[in-house]
């Protein structure tokens, strides 16, 4: 009976997977950056800890999406600096700067605490962000950033 409970449940796994597999190919669809502006992307790889928790992203106090699992959010901002903001019980915050074209990866890490997870903005480098996001759906976009057959997120209006 175990070893089918066991069975059963990786097949489940397996099938929720293969359910969610991505385009992979939705990366190259994307526009470059308008002159003067940088991308960020920000995602969240899988984890065994916190799948039912989904912090609220902000950029600069501009909420911009909610951190699920295997999600990929992509905006363009001027050149500056900016700070990246993850907040569940606790704030978990990254300040990166961006330059004109250029592109910064921000992966969200999940931790395992008590009562609720810690999810935590890191930057990584170009090569392990791109390696990072191959194969991961894309979440909602913000600014002009829209592949066909996707309209951009639109912020709720106060």
């Amino acid at each position: 009976m175990g070893k089918n409970f066991i069975l059963g449940f990786l097949l489940l796994l397996c099938a929720v997977a293969g359910a969610q597999a991505a385009d992979e190919d939705w990366v190259s669809k994307l526009p470059p950056p308008a002159a003067g502006m940088g991308r960020i992307f920000i995602y969240r790889v899988p984890s065994m800890f916190g799948a039912a928790f989904q912090p609220a992203i902000y950029v600069n106090d501009q909420k911009i999406g909610d951190a699920e699992m295997r999600r990929v959010h992509v905006i363009d901002r001027p050149a500056g600096e900016y700070e990246v903001r993850v907040r569940l019980e606790g704030t978990w915050r990254l300040k990166l700067t961006i330059g004109a074209g250029e592109t910064r990866y921000v992966r969200l890490v999940t931790y395992p605490e008590v009562f609720t997870p810690r999810v935590e903005p890191q930057l990584k480098e170009a090569a392990e962000g791109q390696a990072d996001i191959q194969g991961i759906k894309r979440g909602k976009t913000f600014e002009a950033l829209s592949v066909p057959e996707d309209p951009p997120f639109q912020p709720a209006k106060p």
